[in-house]
């Protein structure tokens, strides 16, 4: 009895594994298409709109008259 329930088991799992993999292509494809590639043709359109204020960055210039050996070696 169990022989038999095991061997309908393999049939159905390698059958949902097929049915699983052919499932995953067809809805990774779809979301490519509808969804991924629209948002990526907008980013490409609208990448050279950035404002000026978009750009602003935290970086400061430093002074290298007022590094000396010491303040280099404690940083902290």
């Amino acid at each position: 009895m169990f022989s038999l329930l095991k061997q309908v088991w393999q049939v159905i799992r390698s059958l949902l594994l097929f049915i699983g993999k052919v499932n995953s292509i067809i809805l990774l494809t779809i979301f490519y298409l509808v969804i991924l590639g629209p948002v990526a043709v907008l980013v490409q359109v609208f990448k050279g709109v950035k404002t000026e204020k978009s750009r602003r960055s935290y970086w400061q210039r430093r002074n290298l008259e007022s590094e000396t050996e010491v303040t280099l070696l404690r940083q902290f």
